[in-house]
């Protein structure tokens, strides 16, 4: 708006009215103005009768242009009219000539490159008409000057001194957020943080802002490009300007992703009032809600220390508040839709991958479920505890699988004769995946069966192909059929395995020796596993020469050991290998100086075994290493372990492929700590 003060000798068109009607001048004396699309004429100092004499009458009037109206040059027209209505005419007095306002300009952005994260970047821009003329500065963090969906994105407002960010979809504007306050604001791929973030100056012509930027995840592993757009009151803006480049810190052996495991997740309770309590630590309402601060408004929440990717059980019979299915055996409508909202909020909140891990333990529904029944495993007589989840039995002491077979027990063994079959099973397991898809998540490496141990039991591998004798039932391909299922939903049929059980605790810690797989003793569940996906080429179990099922090394001398075993099963049908690996291993010593020897030599093994079995280019998922705080392991241990592996011929050769993922419980009851709490440090996979 232009603003013209000067001596008018009386009353201009724009008034349009006569100066005798002094309740207008009343009016405009107190302060009030009047306006059309063109102008304002104002009642305030400046307007007003300044002298009125036996001929002369002077008055001052307070005019401002506004719009289009005010970016060109106009003239001033005065028509006087008496009391008896005889008038001038229009007569110009003066000429207002205006030019257009002058757009801001985008001065610089400081550090003009950068590798640092978060960074502090400091942003100049400059209006000819003012700083104050500047209403909002636009920055961008992408690869290019466009805004796609998953970028870091946002603004300042210099009237409101807020800091805004958008989500990843660019469809939820979160904010404000006011520079120097202890807050932050969040999406999956940056972090804008209140300390450190401040309005520096805005005088005479230059805006000055700092805005602390960190990013987070696969994002801050690329170079990056910093942007600024500035726009004016008038919507005048300067297009995109590039400030600065972001290039990663993080050496290209950095793990690719952290995440968490939250052990079972109480589907069916999810929207319930008052569930809250089912959460250890937790203080909503409702397990959603709970869902939430972990992974959104705690100030620990995981989100916030780096995690992107979730684990979860999930009971099948209602064991851990989890029934998938209803009386007829059909996946259960309302359960689908909890585990939807569960797959929705995770997006929400910043997580892209997840891995749903259904319970096969006993612990998956309740006791009354399991029966002692009279079966007949290699031809003799036993009784047997099944549930009706498993292919197979279990021990009556223990309930480990059933083993009276030896090696044999995979084909041999009995069959579970309250079995529910497997077409339920790839039901549910085909929900879970549509609805995760449905969220827009990754499943890109799924543990459909926790921790096999299938040298020491066979009767697992039926998890892989369920074989029956001629005659005696119809033989079902397991894991052909999840892959399948992975596909129908636009996941990779190579992301789908089970996971294989953590090694023997060797003493001392760097202690080794070669198994009878030609693979390291530390390994010989992920051995075993890999050969019975393998099929009939090759063989799985325990040689007659080991014990079965101890914890201590299996150690192989071709010297003295036989070189085959005929009583060792194969599998009827070949699997491709799957594209990840995922074993679990939790080992902690009494000394951090040991746990860090173990953690080396047992990350270089499993680098040795990839590279000797021709799978190098696989993932690598630990899906449940050493937790924080919890069953007597110790934050320092759990750093003790990252430094390990951080030297071991695994990190240097295959880092950037590795997903680190804590183990971590949420039931109360169970929990070791409150959810969430700090696993980041030690568990920092961005940290070189």
């Amino acid at each position: 708006m232009s603003v013209m003060d000067s001596m008018i000798e009386v009353i201009t068109p724009f008034i349009c009215t006569m100066i005798r009607y002094r309740c207008l001048w009343v009016q405009l004396l107190r302060g009030w103005a009047l306006s059309n699309s063109q102008c304002t004429i104002y009642g305030t100092a400046g307007t007003g009768q300044i002298s009125s004499t036996a001929t002369d009458l002077t008055v001052n009037i307070r005019i401002g242009l506004t719009g289009s109206f005010a970016l060109t040059t106009q003239t001033v027209y005065l028509w006087i009219v008496d009391n008896l209505w005889a008038g001038t005419g229009w007569v110009a007095t003066s000429s207002w000539p205006l030019a257009a306002p002058q757009p801001p300009a985008v001065i610089s952005g400081t550090p003009t490159a950068t590798n640092v994260s978060p960074q502090t970047f400091t942003f100049t821009g400059r209006d000819p008409n003012g700083a104050t003329d500047m209403g909002r500065m636009y920055f961008l963090v992408n690869s290019s000057p466009t805004i796609p969906q998953n970028v870091c994105h946002g603004f300042y407002d210099r009237p409101s001194n807020g800091l805004y960010l958008y989500n990843d979809s660019i469809t939820v504007l979160m904010g404000p957020l006011t520079p120097g306050s202890s807050g932050s604001l969040q999406n999956t791929h940056c972090t804008i943080y209140g300390t450190g973030s401040a309005l520096v100056s805005a005088a005479g012509t230059d805006l000055v802002v700092n805005i602390r930027i960190g990013l987070t995840g696969l994002f801050s592993l690329k170079t990056q490009k910093v942007y600024l757009w500035i726009v004016d009151n008038a919507q005048t803006g300067t297009g995109w300007v590039q400030t600065s480049t972001w290039t990663s810190s993080v050496p290209s052996i950095a793990p690719s992703s952290f995440e968490i495991n939250l052990s079972a997740v109480p589907l069916d309770q999810y929207n319930t009032p008052g569930s809250g309590g089912l959460i250890f630590g937790c203080t909503a309402n409702t397990v959603r809600l709970c869902v939430q601060q972990l992974f959104q408004s705690n100030p620990y929440n995981y989100r916030a220390q780096g995690v992107t990717g979730v684990r979860f059980f999930f009971t099948l019979a209602g064991g851990y508040h989890s029934t998938p299915f209803d009386a007829a055996g059909n996946v259960n409508p309302v359960w689908s839709q909890n585990i939807y909202d569960f797959f929705s909020d995770l997006k929400l909140y910043g997580i892209t991958k997840v891995t749903p891990t259904p319970v096969f333990d006993t612990w998956s529904g309740p006791v009354s479920m399991m029966q002692a029944i009279s079966a007949t495993s290699c031809g003799e007589p036993v009784t047997l505890n099944f549930v009706p989840w498993l292919p197979y039995g279990l021990d009556l002491t223990e309930n480990y699988p059933d083993r009276s077979c030896g090696n044999q027990s995979y084909s041999q063994a009995a069959h579970n004769p309250i079995f529910w079959g497997w077409t339920r099973f790839f039901n549910l397991m085909n929900t879970v995946l549509s609805r995760a898809a449905q969220a827009q998540l990754s499943v890109n490496a799924l543990d459909y069966y926790q921790e096999t141990n299938m040298a020491d039991f066979t009767v697992m591998a039926r998890f892989i192909y369920d074989f029956y004798p001629p005659g005696a039932g119809t033989s079902v391909d397991v894991l052909t059929e999840l892959r399948n299922r992975m596909t129908s939903n636009g996941f990779s049929a190579g992301r789908i395995a089970p996971s294989a059980n953590g090694p023997a605790k060797p003493t001392p810690a760097s202690a080794n020796c070669t198994n009878w797989y030609g693979d390291s003793a530390l390994l010989e569940t992920l051995t075993a596993q890999t050969a019975a996906i393998a099929g009939p080429w090759s063989k799985f179990g325990v040689p007659p020469f080991h014990s079965e099922f101890d914890y201590s090394l299996k150690c192989y001398n071709p010297a003295t050991d036989p070189a085959e075993d005929e009583t060792m099963p194969s599998i009827p049908v070949w699997h491709s290998q799957p594209t990840f690996t995922d074993m679990h291993s939790q080992k902690m010593y009494a000394t951090d100086a040991d746990t860090t020897t173990f953690s080396n030599s047992f990350h270089s093994l499993l680098w040795t075994f990839l590279v000797n079995r021709g799978l190098s280019g696989n993932d690598v998922v630990f899906g449940e290493t050493n937790p924080v705080n919890c069953d007597g392991w110790t934050s320092t241990a759990a750093a003790a372990m990252i430094t390990g592996y951080k030297s071991s011929t695994l990190y240097a050769n295959a880092g950037a492929r590795v997903t680190m993922r804590p183990w971590h419980r949420t039931e109360t009851g169970s929990a070791c700590v409150s959810s969430p709490h700090v696993i980041n440090p030690p568990f920092n996979p961005f940290a070189p």
